[in-house]
């Protein structure tokens, strides 16, 4: 056995490590979820985030460095979830 590799799994992907800053309430449900699902908090703030994503219609990509916005323009969704009202009639006639 490595160091990296202390409890005999086989070493998952790579991940990008970063700070996030939570509401104390939010914090405290995904910990509650995380319980329940016998996860720990990060794997559970994945898989929620997979699913939002996911519920969104936004793909993971396999190269972290293919952002949506580099999709060609028949790729990328073109459905927005803001809908704008129709433009008002013209007042000059």
């Amino acid at each position: 056995m490595t160091e990296d590799n202390r409890r005999g799994r086989p070493r998952g992907p790579e991940k990008a490590a970063f700070a996030l800053r939570l509401d104390p309430k939010l914090l405290a449900a995904v910990r509650r979820c995380a319980a329940a699902d016998l996860r720990s908090v990060n794997a559970q703030i994945e898989v929620l985030l997979k699913e939002a994503l996911g519920r969104r219609g936004i793909p993971l990509h396999p190269d972290p460095d293919t952002a949506p916005d580099e999709a060609p323009p028949s790729k990328r969704k073109t459905e927005s979830r803001l809908r704008l009202p129709p433009p008002r009639p013209s007042l000059s006639a």
